[in-house]
């Protein structure tokens, strides 16, 4: 079976604040289907939202925007979250997940060695818009298959590591 590849979006934001200068956070989005630009600028305005009101919250407002865009990134199987990937569930079993990840990070490690990045060093060594971070992925050991209620509703698989 030939694994289905997702649209990989990047959303980012830069800001001021009164006790900090050019914060900034970031964010990959995938989706099932490819999305309209309706549907990118509507997740963008929801991700502005949500800064603010964690910069209210943290009693930090935001006193100027410098930067709110959102960029495709890929078309791929597996998405990288803070410490974690995800995917779209597309697998009988976990063996199968575990193959496809493994795969998964073959081809990440290859293409940071073909754009001159060693595996899993830090883009210092090139041009950072070509490295992918791994994030301890690389290290079978750490997996843990997530399939908590949340997952499974949403019909995703979460990879910890």
């Amino acid at each position: 079976m030939e694994e289905k590849k997702f649209p990989i979006y990047k959303f980012t934001a830069r800001w001021n604040q009164d006790d900090y200068q050019n914060n900034s956070t970031s964010l990959n989005a995938m989706y099932k289907e490819n999305p309209t630009e309706e549907k990118l600028n509507s997740d963008l305005k929801e991700f502005k939202n949500h800064i603010i009101q964690k910069q209210i919250k943290n009693n930090q407002p935001v006193t100027e925007w410098l930067e709110l865009k959102y960029k495709y990134i890929e078309d791929e199987i597996w998405m990288l979250n803070w410490f974690s990937h995800m995917t779209y569930n597309q697998f009988e079993k976990d063996e199968d997940v575990e193959r496809s990840f493994w795969q998964f990070i073959d081809r990440k490690m290859i293409s940071n060695r073909q754009n001159g990045h060693g595996e899993i060093e830090k883009y210092d060594d090139g041009d950072k818009d070509t490295f992918y971070c791994f994030m301890g992925a690389e290290d079978r050991w750490r997996w843990k298959i997530c399939r908590c209620e949340d997952c499974v509703r949403l019909g995703k698989i979460t990879i910890d590591h």
